[in-house]
């Protein structure tokens, strides 16, 4: 949607993606693209011939065109929210909008070309693998608290099973619950839960 603020209408708006399912927030790239993440993991079924969950990438420009519905398979499949691109590295960071998500990042073989594939990882507190960090009922992390991370390589991220953050906390990755909105800035990556 083009939004002109100084008369408050919308100029035109256009399609750029077609074929996914319940697109959330996504977020933009430095190489002047946007990364669009399906919020579902439905399917294949009778009313889906394909598999949701993905994160597709469309052009960031005022000029319409219809991007094709092609996924990012190398960033997994699972219930995606948001992502933040580190500018230097190409590191995508996502984040993901289940009671029990974790915090991924995906490292391209080729910054800038997210189809060229690469490593799906997801974030472990270093002192403190499997943290639960939800603070439900009892706090688990204290409000400030500082921790050194790492990241645990995942497998099978097509995840048929829907199983991706189950076995990623398994090997150690820190869970989170309802990872929301992300964004990259004074090299740090920020997001809420």
């Amino acid at each position: 949607i083009l939004y002109d603020p100084a008369t408050g209408q919308v100029v035109r708006r256009f399609l750029s993606l077609a074929g996914t399912l319940r697109n959330c927030a996504g977020g933009p790239t430095p190489w002047n693209s946007w990364i669009t993440c399906e919020e579902s993991v439905v399917g294949p079924t009778d009313t889906f011939a394909r598999a949701h969950g993905w994160a597709f990438e469309v052009p960031a420009s005022a000029e319409p065109w219809l991007a094709s519905p092609r996924p990012i398979e190398g960033m997994g499949r699972f219930y995606r929210e948001a992502v933040a691109v580190d500018p230097t590295s190409g590191v995508v960071y996502q984040t993901e909008d289940r009671d029990d998500g974790l915090l991924y990042r995906f490292v391209p073989d080729v910054p800038g070309d997210l189809h060229a594939g690469g490593r799906q990882q997801a974030l472990v507190a270093r002192e403190r693998s499997g943290l639960d960090t939800r603070n439900w009922g009892v706090a688990r992390v204290d409000v400030g608290s500082e921790m050194s991370v790492a990241w645990v390589d995942l497998e099978d991220i097509d995840s048929p099973a829907d199983d991706l953050r189950h076995r990623g906390f398994e090997r150690g990755a820190a869970r989170f619950a309802r990872g929301e909105g992300m964004w990259y800035g004074n090299e740090s990556v920020y997001f809420a839960c």
